[in-house]
């Protein structure tokens, strides 16, 4: 529709963008398999397990899992109950899902992407590194990597929020109907 040009332009990149992101994500993926089969080959194999492959697994799949949670989110595949929702007709299941967007989902969201950008700043400032091993990785990158995957769920939440937005004003009858 022409008066919803400008959202539908703006729905467009926010997806590129996470798709592109949640895209480039899952190939972490490849390293992070590989760090745990060596470790499940040293540790049972050659009897001398690894210091960082435990670090190099939780960094990695945060990566994946934060990175790849608007993607998820874009392509509307996270688990939700839908018992009563599916009884419901579009309009009302519009209304709920604007609901949950604005007052629970976007100022949750909003609030971990800022706290998270905090830590990852702070943690490059002052060269934060990990305590969990002896190896001792920076740990900015992955904190980074949890303020990027926030960032990007927030991005793509306003996105999802314009959706059910322009969905719940295109239908003529619902305007006039009310």
């Amino acid at each position: 529709m022409k008066k919803f040009r400008i959202a539908s332009t703006i729905i467009h990149w926010c997806e590129k963008i996470t798709k592109g992101i949640g895209w480039v994500s899952a190939w972490f993926t490849i390293p992070l398999v590989f760090s745990l089969c060596y470790e499940v080959f040293a540790r049972y194999l050659l009897s001398q397990p690894t210091i960082w492959s435990y670090e190099v697994s939780y960094m990695l799949m945060a990566a994946v899992f934060l990175l790849g949670a608007a993607y998820t989110l874009a392509e509307e595949g996270h688990i939700r109950i839908d018992f009563l929702y599916l009884k419901f007709p579009l309009r009302r299941k519009v209304i709920v899902d604007l609901f949950g967007f604005i007052f629970v989902f976007l100022p949750v969201i909003l609030i971990i992407a800022y706290s998270s950008i905090k830590q990852a700043i702070y943690s490059y400032q002052t060269s934060e590194v990990s305590d969990i091993s002896p190896w001792r990785p920076y740990m900015w990158p992955f904190r980074l990597s949890i303020a990027l995957g926030f960032i990007l769920l927030s991005i793509q939440g306003i996105a999802e929020t314009m959706k059910r937005i322009m969905r719940y004003f295109s239908h003529q009858s619902w305007v006039e109907n009310g």
